[in-house]
C-alpha cells in the first residue's frame, strides 16, 4: 500500500509517534552533513583556514566567504584560484 504524504500528514504522524520533529531549510550548500549557515564560529574559521581564506568578523561574513568560495571552486573548477596564486608569485 502506498500513501502519499505532505508535510503536515508527516509532523501529524510523527507528533501522534511522539518523536521529535523538526525541518530545517537552507540556501547554503552543505558540507559534512550540514548546511554551513547551521555551523558553528570554530567550525567556518577551521574550514576557512583550511582553503587560505580569512576569518575575520562576524558569522554571516564567515558563512558568506565560505559560501562563496564553494560556488567559486564549482563554477570555475578553482582556476581563479590558480590564477591569483599564479599573480602572487
Amino acid at each position: 500500500m502506498l500513501y502519499n504524504f505532505c508535510n503536515n500528514d508527516i509532523y501529524f504522524l510523527l507528533s501522534v509517534l511522539g518523536k521529535p520533529f523538526a525541518v530545517t531549510m537552507s540556501t547554503y550548500p552543505m558540507l559534512n552533513d550540514r548546511p554551513i549557515d547551521q555551523w558553528m564560529v570554530t567550525e567556518l574559521k577551521d574550514e576557512l583556514l583550511r582553503r587560505n581564506l580569512p576569518v575575520t568578523g562576524l558569522k554571516d561574513d564567515l558563512v558568506k566567504r565560505l559560501f562563496e568560495a564553494i560556488q567559486d571552486k564549482i563554477l570555475d573548477g578553482g582556476k581563479k584560484k590558480q590564477v591569483v596564486e599564479l599573480l602572487r608569485t
